[in-house]
């Protein structure tokens, strides 16, 4: 195949312009810090900043999570939040759902500590078996107060 010496010479002027080109980067997405950029309690895990965790079995309408939470003040007041706020039953499965109720419907067993995260046990009707979810991936610490993200 054998091209003319014109379109070498075309492509020769244009091929400097298009395979030179930079190509700027893109640019970083920037995620502000609702708390503060400063901040060293910004949303993650409460078993970050948060001790002495416990449950307190109120009764089965107030599934209550107990810790002691670092807050921005350097203070660790103790807080506790209610699960039932934070969880359902899902036909016999524990789900993440705002006001889901599950202390309706299920018994709670106990907490376990694994690999750094807190873990809920317990037996949601109509299921034979006792289920578990790991409360470390949607509870967080704001500023020294338990809160869930659902």
């Amino acid at each position: 195949m054998q091209f003319s010496s014109a379109v070498i010479m075309a492509i020769a002027a244009i091929a400097p312009s298009v395979f030179a080109t930079p190509v700027a980067a893109p640019e970083a997405a920037v995620v502000e810090n609702p708390m503060g950029a400063e901040n060293p309690l910004a949303k993650r895990s409460f078993m970050d900043t948060c001790y002495n965790c416990h449950w307190k079995d109120d009764n089965r309408l107030t599934w209550t999570l107990e810790c002691d939470c670092d807050n921005k003040a350097g203070q660790r007041p103790t807080t506790s939040i209610n699960l039932n706020n934070c969880l359902a039953n899902a036909n016999g499965i524990m789900v993440w759902r705002r006001n889901g109720g599950a202390g309706g419907s299920c018994d709670p067993i106990d907490l376990g500590y694994s690999r750094g995260s807190l873990t809920f046990q317990a037996k949601c009707r109509p299921s034979p078996y006792a289920g578990t979810i790991n409360l470390s991936e949607r509870i967080h610490n704001q500023n020294g107060v338990l809160a869930c993200d659902v």
